[in-house]
């Protein structure tokens, strides 16, 4: 029998601000564990590379939670790390929208 792999997009924003500030009793991913829990490993979540092996690396049997740490808005200047971008969508005139950090 095959091990599950979950995949996990731990983002430091959500919907209203800084998880950390929105949630502050929530507890990463990478951090729980229990009988049945299997392994967790955090990798770049923007790094396809990184997400394959850390698949790969593993023997199949076992289970797997893959924590990929992600930024909002990524690689968009604009957008990295402002959280309205978690609902809004963006149009050719958004490239000087306010910075709501």
């Amino acid at each position: 029998m095959t091990g599950l792999h979950a995949f996990v997009d731990l983002m430091i924003f959500q919907s209203l601000g800084r998880t950390s500030e929105v949630l502050p009793t929530s507890t990463p991913c990478s951090t729980r564990s229990g009988p049945s829990a299997g392994e967790a490993i955090e990798v770049d979540g923007h790094d396809p590379n990184a997400l394959v092996q850390a698949v790969t690396a593993r023997p199949r049997r076992c289970s797997l939670m893959v924590v990929a740490r992600t930024v909002k808005g990524k690689g968009v200047r604009y957008m990295e790390h402002v959280p309205i971008w978690h609902y809004r969508s963006p149009s050719p005139k958004s490239t000087s929208w306010p910075s709501m950090k």
